[in-house]
């Protein structure tokens, strides 16, 4: 795996998860009751319990696409009340977009952004080089197997230098040889740029070196 040194000059964010509580409208009971914690800036932490404990729904809600029914979340001190392109969340499922290149779905949130032409092709290309697909930037993103279309997906998150990265999951669905080495590449990009690294899962077998909160 190829090593990236941030440009950014301040470490991964801090974040802050205080009093929160939720309760998804038609349920008689909370999805989640008090929760407080606190995550160092540029820690790698792994949120591990039962399938629908309500670790998604944390996730969600330190994204800022779920509000909580009461509680808050502050990230350098910030309040989080919608999504923000400084705190990056990846799904189960990598949700590329089939009939673009996989160079136009890394650049695509730069595109948005208005980044220069030049400056997103230069991006896109150390972002290939650093997820190991250098060459794949003109392949068709249907054309991928699942572990390359998942590492498109975290270049794609990575294209915008976010202090947070949240991933709700996103390698479940791949064999554990692929699983393994994803995992370990995106600790070491994290590390390498910087980043506040949260993790979501169900199956602690998979986090032996991770620090874990029981869920």
């Amino acid at each position: 795996m190829p090593a990236y040194r941030s440009k950014k000059s301040w470490p991964g964010a801090h974040i802050a998860i205080q009093g929160v509580n939720h309760r998804y409208r038609r349920s008689s009971s909370n999805v989640l009751s008090s929760i407080d914690l606190e995550i160092k800036p540029c820690e790698q932490l792994a949120l591990v319990g039962r399938s629908g404990c309500g670790k998604s729904t944390l996730l969600h809600i330190i994204s800022g696409l779920t509000k909580p029914t009461t509680g808050e979340i502050r990230i350098d001190g910030a309040l989080v009340e919608s999504p923000s392109p400084h705190w990056i969340m990846m799904f189960q499922q990598p949700n590329l977009y089939p009939w673009m290149s996989v160079a136009q779905n890394v650049g695509l949130g730069m595109k948005f952004a208005g980044r220069p032409k030049q400056e997103i092709a230069a991006r896109v290309d150390e972002l290939l080089h650093l997820v190991e697909l250098d060459g794949y930037g003109g392949r068709n993103a249907q054309e991928l197997s699942g572990g390359q279309q998942q590492r498109v997906a975290l270049a794609r998150s990575l294209a915008v230098d976010p202090e947070v990265l949240l991933l709700d999951e996103p390698f479940s669905a791949l064999d554990a040889v692929t699983r393994r080495a994803l995992q370990r590449d995106v600790r070491r990009i994290a590390e390498d740029m910087k980043i506040t690294l949260v993790i979501v899962t169900h199956d602690i077998r998979k986090l032996w070196q991770w620090p874990i909160v029981p869920w």
